[in-house]
């Protein structure tokens, strides 16, 4: 749980200067044939020609989640007066370089019926006993739901950014019924499959979060309901790959783009560090190192499974070195389930700036994707932001998931990795990939050259932020939901 700070009030503060932060955020527009993106040029917008866009999203602008570091390398650049979020999570770490005007709201998870200057919970007696009482957390709610009202107001905002989520689940509606009564056209973006997830979650009672039995289904029902109107209500609806884009599209019935993840090309090439001399495993440690999160649901478990082939190699004789550097929020997950001393170990937290550096030395750098099924549902149509960061870092890449995910595919079509797709519970197959990447660093080498071809015509930020600033402009000028 993200640490909390006090709720239902406009946070206004200036931007901290964060040195040449790397950028992410990247579309994707189709795939033919192979998994290769395709960008398409767009005239970039001048500073008078960028709409007001108020973002919906549980978690903050940040620098640390997959989510949140997407959010900030779409926007970046975007002028700090044109732009204001209302979020829940991730308060102390939130950018202040990308939106510096915030409203958080308390998580709420029930639906609720948004009115200016009327009550959330109608005017009954219970209602007017809650408020004569004027300390129940219902009426605290109402009134941080008129504020938020009030502070969409204020921003004047010509469009809205959304992203539904299901933690909290008035996520699942806010968007869509705040834009309504602001009457201003909306844009989504969904980077996981969390609704089929969440409708799995529900028939097999197996999440703590949701009722069990006929509550769930209900429950289910009414998320299905609400996002459903969500995507129908939205000018435009963008997803995280073709894939999802594809499967999205047919499954609600409505078009969907996809945009995916980008790097400054350039940037990352200025800042890329030496590989140390010796021959890595005999002379020096083989070092891998991951960057991101350990999620149960989506990599930790592949993850463990590549530092039981780290283990495995050590113990062979091979001087081998894993880090995992995540954001503070996962360093228990580290500690508990992935460290293993001398030869898994938890690496620094790193700000966006310094990964060029701590990337490009490593001897491989690993995505990993879990086999699991139900990790199959949340991530089976994900990309992970690290790709393009990985490409760019000029180090080897292993991808380990199922052959089906779009980070697997993409890898192996484009040729930019070297790809274990069978689950490997064991980490034999993972020891000797390595271990054959050890013997023949020129297999590394033209996977590390394929990739730094791919990042530079796919992912770089120029062409993939001035597409994506087009496409909220377009937006704007949409009619507004009504349904």
């Amino acid at each position: 749980m993200l640490p909390a700070e006090p709720v239902g009030r406009p946070d206004h503060t200036e931007p901290e200067h964060r040195g040449g932060a790397t950028p992410i955020g990247s579309p994707v527009v189709v795939r033919e044939g192979t998994s290769q993106f395709l960008t398409q040029a767009a005239r970039d917008l001048k500073p008078d020609e960028f709409p007001r866009v108020l973002v919906i999203a549980t978690v903050s602008f940040n620098w640390e989640a997959g989510g949140g570091v997407t959010m900030c390398n779409l926007f970046k650049g975007w002028p700090q007066s044109r732009i204001a979020q209302i979020y829940t999570y991730g308060v102390r770490n939130k950018d202040k370089s990308v939106c510096r005007t915030y409203y958080r709201l308390p998580p709420v998870d029930r639906q609720l019926e948004l009115a200016e200057g009327r009550g959330l919970f109608g005017s009954g007696p219970i209602a007017k006993a809650l408020r004569r009482g004027r300390a129940h957390r219902m009426l605290r709610l109402e009134h941080q739901f008129q504020e938020a009202i009030a502070f969409a107001r204020k921003c004047k905002p010509d469009v809205a950014y959304v992203r539904p989520l299901d933690k909290p689940s008035s996520y699942w509606w806010l968007g869509h019924d705040l834009c309504k009564l602001l009457g201003i056209p909306y844009v989504t973006h969904i980077m996981d499959d969390w609704p089929a997830r969440y409708a799995d979650d529900a028939k097999a009672g197996s999440n703590s979060d949701i009722p069990r039995g006929i509550r769930g289904g209900l429950k289910a029902r009414r998320m299905a309901s609400a996002v459903q109107k969500t995507i129908n209500g939205a000018a435009t609806n963008i997803a995280i790959s073709p894939e999802m884009a594809s499967a999205f599209t047919e499954r609600y019935g409505r078009p969907f783009e996809a945009f995916h993840n980008t790097v400054n090309v350039k940037q990352w090439a200025s800042l890329r560090a030496a590989r140390p001399g010796g021959r890595a495993g005999i002379d020096r440690p083989f070092v891998v190192r991951y960057v991101g999160g350990l999620m149960a649901d989506k990599e930790r478990r592949s993850l463990q499974e590549i530092a039981l082939a780290a283990r495995k190699l050590h113990d062979a004789g091979r001087k081998v070195r894993f880090e995992i550097h995540c954001g503070p929020a996962w360093n228990d997950e580290v500690d508990e389930h992935l460290a293993d001393e001398p030869v898994t170990g938890r690496g620094a937290f790193l700000k966006q700036v310094a990964l060029p550096c701590v990337l490009s030395p490593a001897d491989l750098v690993v995505l990993p994707i879990n086999f699991d099924e139900r990790s199959r549902k949340y991530v089976g149509l994900s990309m992970q932001p690290k790709g393009p960061e990985y490409m760019a870092s000029g180090a080897p890449i292993l991808v380990y998931g199922p052959a089906t995910n779009p980070n697997v595919r993409y890898a192996k079509d484009a040729g930019w990795a070297v790809v274990i797709d069978q689950h490997d519970p064991t980490g034999d197959a993972i020891a000797r990939t390595i271990e054959g990447m050890m013997h023949a660093p020129c297999v590394a080498s033209r996977t590390s050259a394929r990739a730094a071809d791919v990042v530079e015509r796919n992912h770089d930020a120029s062409v993939v932020r001035t597409r994506f600033r087009a496409v909220v402009r377009d937006a704007a000028g949409h009619s507004v939901p009504t349904a």
